[in-house]
């Protein structure tokens, strides 16, 4: 009961807006998801299994991924199939918005949310943590940006989710029931699934409390193993998943399954792509070598834009872009030996830059975003979306922003201040948390643009933490040993 209550309290920027929110990628989940579930009801028609469903014979078509501020690009104008959006959580978004009700993501992830904090509840405050939970729920529902990312048909609240997941697993493994381990496993498996950069960014967090337990608590080796591998084991599950999704789409379509080549982009953004190319091209082939002239080029224009004067990667032929594909780690490792010190001083700058910026600025319904989803996704959900609070100008984002700004130094500080007061268990938990907020900004920084939304899906987890310390201090009543 107390789980559902803190769902529905997760829910509440949702329901007062009125509507979930959108955002551009949400409609390349949904065609991704329509299309990988028709392609595996074939497989099964095919095999024998039956034959059936509403997606059904629906191919797989190339590059129905969108960019963040762009529309999705046309079917088959390429000879690369995009896979930089997952079909795991597509088919997710898919099956509720075409079968049941897009309200029912709201409501899964709410749930998963509120469950994960009732977990921690109680294994940091044990006795209390009925009420810890219900504080806890107070501060993380009214004062963070957790609420609206339970309220995104994006998989972005997953983020924060895994980080926290992987903390309480490796911390508190020996206290959890059976069906609260496999349920952290399974929480942990379907977010490495859900995003490529979960993968990358919980993979550098367990290799640094790997590394940190080898050298100062190699002591506790044998009794972290088991977490440790257990982690492991769901970080190689997405890896593998990816790996053999890109293969199954390009052996199905013929074409080379691909995400965008993020890290060309940016390179050439930083700098060292573009000193490295204005050199090499006069005797490398490079098909990038076409638009040397015009580099740097932004990361948005080379990726997203259609415009033959701008863009790069939606204006090249079908066999340019997979050779663009094919050629981009080459150049983007040439790239940084040509100059090191450059792309390391970009790298922590965009860091930096990422690792401050949390605002909700995301959210914003321009103009752009209206006219989206009226002409992806029409019809009722179209309608009550544009309905809504968020497209009206009914939610002041920047006001809520300074807000989360304000909560968010305050938790970091007491956070600090307690630090020291905590017991072993409770500063493991701190610490791998902490840990995973700062490598989600390193990653998400380094590889794409600095974006507030890559940072602000984590951000919530220093309140809820703060809210956590500080209730267990002012209950009196530490958890059982």
């Amino acid at each position: 009961m107390l789980i559902l209550v803190g769902a529905i309290a997760l829910s509440a920027a949702a329901i007062y807006n009125g509507y979930p929110f959108f955002f551009f990628d949400t409609h390349a989940y949904y065609t991704g998801g329509e299309k990988s579930l028709g392609a595996v009801l074939d497989l099964a028609c095919n095999a024998g299994l039956g034959c059936g469903g509403a997606a059904a014979g629906d191919p797989i078509q190339g590059d129905v991924s969108v960019g963040s501020d762009d529309a999705a690009a046309r079917p088959g104008a390429s000879g690369t199939t995009s896979t930089g959006r997952s079909p795991f959580y597509g088919i997710f978004v898919y099956l509720a918005a075409h079968e049941a009700s897009i309200w029912l993501i709201v409501a899964a992830q709410a749930l998963l949310a509120s469950w994960l904090l009732h977990l921690t509840g109680r294994l940091v405050l044990g006795e209390a943590s009925s009420l810890g939970f219900l504080g806890t729920v107070v501060v993380v529902a009214a004062l963070s940006s957790a609420p609206f990312f339970v309220g995104y048909l994006m998989p972005d609240i997953f983020a924060g989710l895994y980080i926290l997941a992987m903390a309480v697993l490796i911390t508190f493994r020996e206290r959890l029931t059976w069906i609260e381990l496999i349920g952290l496993c399974a929480l942990l498996v379907c977010s490495m699934l859900f995003h490529r950069s979960h993968v990358l960014t919980a993979a550098l967090v367990l290799g640094l409390v790997g590394l940190f337990v080898l050298i100062f608590e190699r002591r506790q080796l044998r009794r972290l193993a088991p977490s440790l591998a257990l982690v492991g084991v769901a970080v190689g599950i997405g890896a593998i998943g990816f790996v053999m999704l890109d293969l199954a789409v390009t052996k199905m379509t013929g074409r080379l399954a691909t995400p965008p080549p993020f890290l060309l982009a940016r390179v050439i953004e930083d700098g060292p792509g573009t000193s490295y190319l204005k050199d090499a091209c006069g005797e490398e082939g490079y098909v990038v070598c076409r638009f040397v002239d015009r580099m740097p080029i932004s990361e948005h224009d080379f990726l997203w834009s259609k415009e033959a004067g701008a863009g790069v990667w939606y204006v090249v032929s079908p066999e340019e872009r997979t050779q663009i594909a094919r050629e981009q780690y080459e150049i983007v490792l040439r790239s940084f030996l040509h100059d090191p010190l450059t792309q390391i001083g970009a790298i922590a700058g965009n860091f930096g830059q990422q690792l401050i910026d949390f605002s909700l600025a995301s959210f914003t319904a321009d103009d752009l975003l209206k006219s989206f989803v009226a002409e992806s996704f029409g019809g009722e959900q179209a309608d009550r979306f544009l309905r809504s609070r968020i497209a009206g100008d009914g939610l002041d984002l920047h006001t809520l922003s300074v807000l989360y700004y304000l909560v968010v130094g305050g938790a970091f500080l007491l956070l600090l201040l307690r630090f020291r007061t905590l017991d072993p268990a409770l500063r493991t938990l701190v610490a791998i948390v902490f840990a995973g907020i700062v490598l989600n900004a390193l990653v998400t920084g380094s590889i794409s643009t600095p974006f507030p939304r890559f940072q602000a899906r984590v951000i919530w987890l220093v309140p809820a933490l703060a809210a956590i310390v500080e209730l267990r201090r002012l209950l009196r009543r530490p958890a059982p040993a």
